[in-house]
């Protein structure tokens, strides 16, 4: 019959949980019986959105179980697992706990841990329990070591960086990009001071100026053979001017790694990198005057304020 059954659950979801059995029942207006709705345990991670997990035990009547997952994705918790309605966790890059933890979630972080119903004849209680499942357990205690583990890293790297200790380990447990927390950052042969409001280069970013160098081979040639002979000097300068334009320059890590490699290139073909350096000219152009101010300090740190300029503009409107 229906409500006979009484069924208790184990899910692992995504999120800090602090709801309580009436919070539940008021923002799903739940036609459902709901008898009991208990976040059991919460874990850290590096690898959910909200940095947290949430081990979470609910009773209730169902007509189908799997109402679960959908119910905990309208609650904004959805439930970690590949399945419909359910959120993956990212991949831990720790190999050693890959080993020993496992590397990835198949299938559903969702079970059925108990059943309780009446004896059709004698209408006695019965109950039956069953473990929770070594699946969720093993997950959240991955994440919590991974957590720990890289924790402990970031402040060791913030204090290396003269960030003193209380800070570190305040600092540490922010999920931001470690070279904005620091205010400084390393791209390609450029130094660069980051703000808060200015993104923070990635280091796989560096694939974009590698291909632009390649895409300028050809110019460069002509601007390094230019040292040669007079005739091919004046060529140079009149046809092979190297122009590069960033849109969306931010800190302006792309425009100023592309000029500073484009320089080496020549200082180590023999060429005087001073003399041609006119030939390489690049605009920086962000709608963030934050952005272009902090893009202008570092191109001045780096010395390449001379072939470098930025504007504040929104292109996209301008066209």
């Amino acid at each position: 019959r229906h409500g006979a059954v009484l069924r208790t659950m184990h899910a692992l979801v995504h999120g800090k949980v602090n709801l309580t059995t009436d919070d539940v029942r008021q923002e799903l207006s739940w036609k459902f019986s709901v008898k009991e709705f208990v976040c059991e345990s919460v874990h850290r991670s590096n690898n959910s959105e909200g940095q947290f997990l949430s081990l979470v035990r609910v009773k209730w009547c169902p007509n189908n179980p799997s109402q679960l997952k959908s119910i905990f994705k309208k609650l904004g918790h959805p439930v970690v697992g590949n399945g419909s309605n359910c959120k993956r966790l990212k991949p831990i890059s720790d190999w050693k706990l890959k080993k020993s933890k496992g590397s990835s979630c198949r299938g559903t972080c969702m079970s059925t841990t108990g059943l309780e119903f009446p004896h059709t004849k004698t209408g006695k209680k019965l109950v039956f329990t069953h473990p929770i499942p070594s699946k969720l357990i093993t997950i959240a205690e991955r994440e919590d070591e991974y957590w720990r583990k890289t924790t402990l890293e970031r402040e060791q790297q913030l204090r290396f960086n003269g960030i003193e200790e209380a800070k570190a380990k305040t600092l540490s447990k922010n999920r931001s990009n470690l070279s904005q927390l620091i205010g400084k950052s390393t791209f390609g042969k450029v130094n660069l001071i980051l703000d808060k409001g200015v993104f923070a280069p990635r280091q796989s970013s560096y694939a974009l100026v590698a291909t632009a160098l390649r895409c300028l081979k050809p110019h460069l040639d002509r601007i390094i053979n230019a040292h040669c002979s007079e005739n091919l000097e004046k060529e140079c300068f009149s046809k092979s001017r190297i122009n590069v334009l960033d849109l969306g320059c931010g800190s302006g890590c792309l425009l100023l790694a592309a000029v500073a490699e484009i320089a080496d290139v020549i200082k180590k073909a023999g060429a005087d990198s001073g003399k041609y350096r006119g030939q390489v000219y690049g605009l920086g152009l962000d709608i963030n005057p934050r952005a272009v101010e902090v893009s202008r300090s570092n191109a001045k740190y780096n010395g390449l304020q001379g072939c470098c300029n930025f504007a504040c503009v929104d292109y996209v409107k301008e066209g």
